[in-house]
C-alpha cells in the first residue's frame, strides 16, 4: 500500500506555481515580546541557504529552524519549505517589514509587506500577556541578597512554560537557595487570567552600576491551525480533533540597573563574616527559672540554643569562641535553612551549645555577640544575646558531655589528671564485666565482621561503573524534579574537592576556580540552572536529560 501511495503522490500534478510568503504569529506584540515570523517557499527551491532580510530598528528577527511540508489537496501535490524567525518587539511603534526578495530555482519571488504593531509596556488591560520584573526595594550594597520576581499574565491558554534567570556580571543567582515557582487563575466571571510567578535569590558581588537583564519566559499556547498547515488526515477527518497545533511565544522583562557601594571599612568590627542584612540573635537556655540564677550541680550540662533570623541567608556563619574559666563547652552542628516566603527571604540558622561547670560557685558565661551590616541604616549592627549566670552547687569534679559534638569553640586545658569523655555521635553500649576482659573478648569477633564489611564494601565498589562509584547515578528516582535534585547534589560532590570547600557552599561564581576543568564546569551549571527553572511537562523533563547527559561526561573526565 505505502509503495502504491508513494508513486502515486510522485506522479501527482502539482497543486499550485511557485509562491512565497511572510507571515507574523501575531501582529501586536508588547516590548520584550518575541514570536514567530515565517517564511513560506511553496513549489520551488531556496537558493544559497535560508533567505536573508532586515527588519525596521526597533524590532529583531533572528533565523530559529527550517522544515517541509507536503500536502495534497484536490489530488494535486504542494510543496512547502518553512522558515521560521524570532522576531523580537525592541521597542513600542508602528513598523512595517519590507517585501523580501528570495531568489528561488523559479527565479526571483517577493513576499508582501507585513505591519506590527509594539504597545509599549503596561499598555495592555492589567499587564496581561507581558512579563514584569521587579526587585526588592533598598539594593545598596554589596553582599545583599534580594529576591528578583518575575510575573507574567495572560488571559490565552498557557500549555507550557520554561524560565530563564538573568545572567549578567556583578550578580549571581544562589545556588544553595531554593526557587519559587507559583500558578494561579485571576479574575471572576468572563475570560479567566492566568497568572505564573517565579521568585529567585540574587546576591551582589560588585560595586558599581549593575544591569539586570530582564529574565524571560518561553511559553507554549495552542493556535488552530490554517488550512494551509493541517495534515492530511486532519483535512480528510476533521472530526478527529486533531486541528491545533503548539506556538511558542517568549516574553522577557525589562533590564533593571541598581548602583551598589562596598560597605564602609569605617566602624567596620574586625570579627565581621559578612553579614548584610536584616537580622535578630535571639537565645534561651532549657530549664532556666522565670528570675534569679539558675542553679545547677558541677559537672551538670546546660544547653543554650541559640537562633539567628535574617532577610539573608545564614549559612555558614558560626559563634564566636566563649573565654572564660572555671567551664567547658561544646558546640553541636549547627542547623540552617532558607526560603522565599511572601516574595521575602526567611533565613534561619540554629545552634546549640553546650556549657559543663566545673567548679562550684557563681559562674557568668560571657554574652554572644553577632556583627552585621544593616544595608537600611547603612551601619554595623552588633547583635547580642543576655549573659548567663549560673549558681554552681557541689564540689570540683570530671564533667562528661555525651549528645555534643566538638566544634569551633576550644575546650578549656585539661591537666594531666584530668579524664574527659570522649564526644559520641551515636549510642554505644557498655558491658558489665570491668573493660580489659570486654576488650579480650571482644576483639576477635571484631576483626571477623570488619574482615566481612570490608570484603563487601571491595565487592560493592568493584560492581560500580568507573567514574561513577561514589556518586550512585543508578539510585536517582525516575521523578524529573526528584532526579533534578539528585544530580544537583552529585555535580556539588563533584566539583567540591577542586574548590577546597563543602558541597553545600558550591557557588556558580567559584567555578572559575577549577582550572581547566572550568569551562566544562560552568556548562554543566547552565544546564542546571536551565533544568531548575522549567516549569513542568515535557521541557522540565528534557532539561533534566540533558544536564545528566553532560554530568555523565563530567564525572568521568574526573574519575
Amino acid at each position: 500500500m505505502v509503495p502504491v501511495l508513494t508513486l502515486f503522490l510522485a506522479a501527482a500534478p502539482r497543486a499550485y506555481s511557485a509562491q512565497v510568503s511572510l507571515q507574523v504569529d501575531t501582529p501586536v506584540l508588547s516590548e520584550g515580546q518575541s514570536v514567530g515570523l515565517v517564511l513560506t517557499v511553496t513549489d520551488t527551491s531556496v537558493r544559497n541557504g535560508p533567505p536573508r532580510f532586515g527588519v525596521p530598528a526597533g524590532l529583531q528577527a533572528e533565523f530559529e529552524s527550517q522544515q517541509q511540508q507536503q500536502l495534497m489537496l484536490n489530488y494535486n501535490l504542494t510543496t512547502s519549505t518553512m522558515y521560521r524567525y524570532t522576531l523580537t518587539a525592541l521597542k513600542a511603534g508602528e513598523y512595517v517589514i519590507p517585501p523580501v526578495a528570495v531568489q528561488t530555482a523559479a527565479g526571483g519571488l517577493v513576499t508582501g509587506p507585513v505591519t506590527v504593531h509594539v504597545q509599549p509596556r503596561g499598555a495592555s488591560s492589567a499587564g496581561v500577556n507581558e512579563l514584569t520584573g521587579e526587585l526588592t526595594d533598598g539594593v545598596r550594597w554589596v553582599g545583599q541578597e534580594v529576591v528578583y520576581h518575575l510575573r507574567f499574565a495572560t488571559d490565552r491558554q498557557i500549555q507550557n512554560g520554561n524560565w530563564v534567570a538573568p545572567e549578567g556580571k556583578g550578580f549571581a543567582v544562589d545556588p544553595a537557595l531554593e526557587h519559587v515557582i507559583t500558578n494561579g487563575t485571576l479574575g471572576e466571571g468572563g475570560t479567566p487570567v492566568q497568572v505564573r510567578d517565579l521568585y529567585l535569590p540574587l546576591r551582589f558581588t560588585e560595586a558599581g552600576t549593575i544591569t539586570i537583564p530582564g529574565g524571560a519566559l518561553q511559553a507554549q499556547f495552542p493556535v488552530e491551525r490554517t488550512r494551509r498547515r493541517r495534515g492530511q488526515l486532519e483535512q480528510l477527518f476533521p472530526e478527529m480533533g486533531m486541528l491545533m497545533e503548539m506556538r511558542s511565544d517568549v516574553f522577557s522583562a525589562e533590564t533593571l540597573t541598581r548602583t551598589l557601594k562596598e560597605p564602609p571599612k569605617a566602624g567596620r568590627p574586625a570579627d565581621w563574616s559578612g553579614l548584610v542584612g536584616t537580622f535578630q540573635l535571639t537565645s534561651h537556655v532549657n530549664g532556666a527559672p522565670d528570675s534569679g540564677p539558675m542553679r545547677v550541680n558541677v559537672g551538670d550540662t546546660v544547653t543554650i540554643a541559640v537562633d539567628l533570623v535574617g532577610n539573608a541567608p545564614v549559612a555558614g556563619v558560626k559563634l564566636p569562641a566563649l573565654q572564660g574559666d572555671g567551664f567547658r563547652v561544646y558546640d553541636d552542628q549547627p542547623v540552617a535553612t532558607g526560603v522565599i516566603r511572601d516574595g521575602a527571604i526567611v533565613a534561619t540558622s540554629s545552634f546549640k551549645r553546650a556549657v559543663v561547670p566545673e567548679r562550684p560557685g557563681p559562674l557568668t558565661i560571657p554574652a554572644i555577640s553577632v556583627p552585621t551590616f544593616d544595608p537600611v541604616t547603612g551601619t554595623y549592627v552588633v547583635l547580642h544575646t543576655e549573659p548567663l549566670v549560673l549558681d554552681v552547687q557541689g564540689a570540683a569534679a570530671t564533667a562528661q558531655v555525651a549528645s555534643f559534638s566538638s566544634g569551633a569553640a576550644p575546650a578549656a586545658d585539661l591537666g594531666a589528671t584530668d579524664e574527659l569523655l570522649p564526644v559520641r555521635t551515636e549510642p554505644s553500649l557498655s558491658p558489665p564485666w570491668p573493660g580489659r576482659w570486654a576488650l579480650v573478648l571482644l576483639a576477635p569477633g571484631a576483626l571477623a565482621l570488619a574482615g566481612v564489611g570490608v570484603r563487601a564494601a571491595v565487592a560493592r565498589r568493584a560492581a560500580q561503573a568507573p567514574g561513577t562509584r561514589a556518586l550512585d547515578f543508578g539510585d536517582l528516582p525516575d521523578d524529573p524534579h526528584d532526579r533534578l535534585s539528585g544530580l544537583e547534589q552529585i555535580f556539588r560532590e563533584a566539583v567540591a574537592p577542586g574548590l577546597g570547600v563543602g558541597a553545600a557552599a558550591v557557588r556558580g561564581e567559584d567555578l572559575a576556580r577549577l582550572g581547566p576543568l572550568a569551562e566544562e564546569a560552568q556548562a554543566v551549571y547552565r544546564l542546571l540552572e536551565r533544568a531548575r527553572y522549567a516549569d513542568g511537562g515535557g521541557a522540565e523533563r528534557a532539561a533534566v536529560q540533558d544536564l545528566e547527559a553532560a554530568l555523565r561526561a563530567f564525572v568521568r573526565r574526573l574519575a
